[in-house]
């Protein structure tokens, strides 16, 4: 019989898991968005990355011609 009433707050404490488990699924949902904004700006930061170091090899390139 106690075995049987811990287990009932077993199944109790699993229903609490699950919704846990459904606000932890939204947190992850929500934190892939920012993932995804994250690689957005990445993408543009790193393009930035590009256009500074084709400006330093111009310049060394004109460095190194005087």
């Amino acid at each position: 019989m106690g075995w049987n009433g811990y287990q009932g707050t077993g199944n109790g404490e699993l229903g609490t898991g699950n919704r846990e488990l459904v606000t932890w699924h939204l947190a992850l949902g929500t934190w892939n968005l920012e993932l995804g904004t994250w690689h957005l700006e990445r993408g543009t930061w790193n393009k930035k990355r590009n256009v500074l170091r084709t400006v330093q090899r111009r310049r060394e390139k004109n460095g190194m011609r005087l």
